[in-house]
């Protein structure tokens, strides 16, 4: 299986205009509580994947990443666009194990996913998606709302307020740093048990990836046998190194999830280590996240035994 950090890029616009363009973004569709239902195909890599258009005119494949804001698309598609039209270049697009990332930007576009439009839509090129896909889209196209991602029925829907089913999920707190969400869980080992800040992932089709410094203890490299390495690419196409093992126990919650496959990196998202919790672990849960993105609400799906 290849694993690919398709992705990790975790790509925030940082320049104030990209801000205040999403800020803008106004619906075409009518009725303000009426629920946005997205259908969506879930990929041999784990990957939600679903069809857009792109300013009326261009059909494309975007996946949903839970760790990027804005729309992306890839190089080697862009250029096959006929609706497309870069019209400036930005130096401040961040992405994993490198600050900076020179990409050109296109304003003021229009994009439509099922019945629902987006228009005034900035959108940056960078290299890598997921398999078989032209780019992705991240939460920044739903700020604001409620989000339920439901595996079981492939199905991202989005509404004002959270549903009443919510009461049979586990409530999870996020953590905000730099504009993203973290939630915590638990890494076990023989020798120790430690809680950490993860990154949900949906971009990335492994399962943990733990940004280790082994400055504090406990070192988990050093528990940890060696089963090899891996080079992953993030969004910008830049290698990063991951050395390969098996994380005997992660415990999200109150489940239990067991052997799940981890990657040591060196990588670091605006100085700072991040720890990524891949689609291997996002799919076993049918997942809402609430509208001020401040708790996570999650139960198991029938990928849950995976």
């Amino acid at each position: 299986m290849r694993f690919n950090l398709v992705c990790i890029g975790l790509i925030m616009f940082c320049s104030t205009y990209a801000l205040i363009s999403f800020a803008r973004q106004r619906s075409s569709t009518s009725g303000a509580t009426k629920s946005i239902v997205i259908p969506f195909t879930l990929t041999p890599h784990k990957s939600i994947v679903v069809r857009a258009l792109l300013n009326k005119r261009d059909t494309i494949r975007l996946m949903f990443s839970t760790a990027s804001d804005g729309v992306y698309l890839i190089k080697d598609v862009t250029g096959k666009l006929k609706s497309l039209r870069f019209n400036s270049v930005q130096d401040t697009i961040s992405s994993w194990g490198k600050s900076v990332n020179l990409s050109r930007s296109s304003e003021n576009n229009t994009l439509q996913i099922g019945d629902k439009v987006w228009k005034n839509l900035p959108i940056t090129e960078d290299i890598n998606s997921s398999f078989e896909t032209d780019g992705k889209f991240g939460m920044a196209l739903f700020a604001g709302k409620v989000v339920e991602i439901d595996f079981d029925r492939l199905l991202i829907i989005v509404s004002t307020k959270l549903p009443f089913k919510v009461k049979q999920y586990k409530r999870l707190k996020l953590s905000n740093l730099q504009g993203l969400s973290l939630v915590e869980a638990t890494c076990k080992t023989i020798r120790s048990s430690t809680r950490r800040l993860f990154l949900l992932h949906s971009g990335y089709d492994g399962g943990l990836l733990l940004a280790d410094s082994c400055e504090q203890e406990p070192c988990l490299q050093d528990e940890l046998p060696s089963l090899g390495e891996q080079n992953l690419e993030n969004a910008y196409g830049e290698k990063i190194r991951s050395r390969q093992s098996v994380m005997p126990t992660f415990i999200l919650g109150d489940y239990v999830l067991n052997n799940i496959q981890i990657g040591f990196i060196e990588g670091l998202l605006n100085n700072r280590r991040i720890n990524v919790a891949g689609s291997e672990i996002i799919i076993r849960f049918n997942i809402i996240i609430d509208a001020k993105r401040r708790n996570i609400f999650v139960r198991p799906s029938h990928f849950m035994n995976l």
